[in-house]
């Protein structure tokens, strides 16, 4: 069958519809990247600039808008970034106390996650998580508590 079988369309048209599907945002092609999996039960951190959340506070740069330099990866720009274990809550910690943070961010979102989140790609150094969340995943209901940083 021509033009991508029987729903007509080509192969990038249908992987785009099948982004927009199985995906909360629209990634770019290649993404989520090959080493993505799903990710085991946890609470992970997000850093954020208030207690009252809602969905644009788990929002990507890329979602936002933002201008991606040239040396981040464009399907990292398409991820949400969250911080889990010990290593990745002492990280998030560690940047709100940098200037460059604390300006921005106030707040540590606490959210459970599991395998139905979403696929993500660990730093087992730093334990950041660049998070591409499943279009069934509510982040803000996943939220078990939230905390000012001090």
């Amino acid at each position: 069958m021509k033009n991508g079988g029987p729903s007509g369309l080509a192969g990038a048209q249908r992987e785009a519809v099948q982004q927009v599907s199985l995906f909360k945002e629209m990634l770019p092609g290649g993404c989520p990247v090959d080493e993505a999996r799903n990710l085991p039960e946890q609470v992970v951190v997000r850093l954020v600039s208030r207690e009252a959340l809602d969905a644009t506070d788990f929002a990507s740069h890329a979602a936002l808008g933002k201008s991606r330099p040239d040396e981040i990866c464009p399907c990292k720009w398409s991820s949400c970034s969250v911080f889990g274990g010990r290593k990745g809550l002492q990280t998030a910690i560690d940047m709100v106390a940098l200037p460059r943070y604390r300006k921005r961010f106030s707040h540590l979102a606490h959210l459970q996650i599991d395998g139905r989140s979403g696929l993500g790609v660990v730093n087992d150094k730093s334990g950041h998580i660049d998070l591409w969340m499943f279009s069934s995943f509510d982040p803000v209901s996943a939220v078990v508590r939230c905390e000012q940083v001090t």
